[in-house]
């Protein structure tokens, strides 16, 4: 090949390479620019909103909360935070249950005050947190309904309770007291009692073994109200509810007990249980 032709060659070669690099190096630009771009975007749109459904809510209620996580998937923990002593602590998760990055949250209503709440979302780019969210507590005075897990039980006796949240027939009873596996052992003269000191008029609940029960487990449930049963299963088994309700008027002394008779695995559930009072 000719001199000149070598010349020209090698000069369209360089050329072209310094067309290729520079495309190469504009490609590689934008796209880190586009990254960038889509990595903020994606941050800006992880706004956490949060939302009271009452902004007064009466002591031994629920708090209720609810909000979105925008960009938060379906299954997303969203930790929930109350202000204390002057700071924010950590009092909960919340899971996103749709799509759309919404989940809600309860807590017990405690003490009279106002009390402030806010949810966080945590991610590896950072933690997005809601604007707070106050929600004051109130003592109406006057009768109510009070869950048996928030009141004391007169102290020595037997098992006792344990409060929790049990299912019952696929039923979900968030405020709950029970006797048996986890909760307390499987002693023959389980029960508890509360004092209701002839201030209440009406208990009601929903009895029965956790979901969670073998099918061989079998508890002997009973209530009794001043020394007299109303209420008695000798061998109750999982797969049964049963709905009570009695009437305190004037009485003194409540009691819910729950004997273990056999089995491998189980819990009796008074579901909810609670009493009318003017405490």
């Amino acid at each position: 090949m000719p001199a000149r032709f070598r010349r020209t060659s090698r000069a369209a070669l360089a050329a072209c390479t310094l067309l290729l690099t520079t495309a190469l190096l504009s490609t590689v630009s934008a796209s880190t620019a586009s990254a960038a771009a889509a990595d903020a975007a994606a941050r800006a749109g992880q706004a956490v909103t949060l939302n009271a459904k009452s902004a007064e809510v009466v002591t031994g209620q629920k708090v209720k909360l609810k909000g979105i996580a925008k960009g938060a998937p379906k299954g997303k923990k969203i930790q929930m935070m109350t202000k204390v002593e002057g700071s924010f602590k950590p009092r909960g998760k919340a899971t996103v249950y749709s799509g759309k990055g919404r989940f809600r949250f309860e807590a017990d209503a405690g003490d009279p005050g106002v009390v402030q709440y806010k949810a966080c979302l945590i991610t590896k780019s950072g933690t997005k947190c809601s604007k707070p969210v106050k929600v004051t507590i109130v003592d109406v005075p006057g009768p109510r309904w009070f869950y048996l897990h928030d009141l004391g039980q007169v102290a020595p006796v037997a098992g006792n309770w344990c409060e929790l949240s049990d299912t019952i027939l696929g039923v979900v009873y968030p405020s709950s007291v029970g006797f048996g596996n986890i909760c307390r052992d499987n002693r023959p003269d389980n029960f508890g009692e509360i004092d209701l000191a002839g201030k209440c008029t009406s208990f009601e609940a929903v009895i029965g073994l956790t979901d969670v029960s073998t099918p061989d487990a079998r508890y002997a449930p009973y209530v009794m109200v001043d020394g007299a049963t109303v209420f008695s299963q000798p061998s109750l088994a999982a797969g049964a509810a049963f709905p009570v309700q009695f009437d305190l008027t004037g009485k003194q002394r409540l009691r819910l007990g729950a004997p273990f008779v056999s089995g491998t695995f189980g819990r009796v559930v008074f579901g909810n249980a609670r009493v009318w009072c003017d405490f």
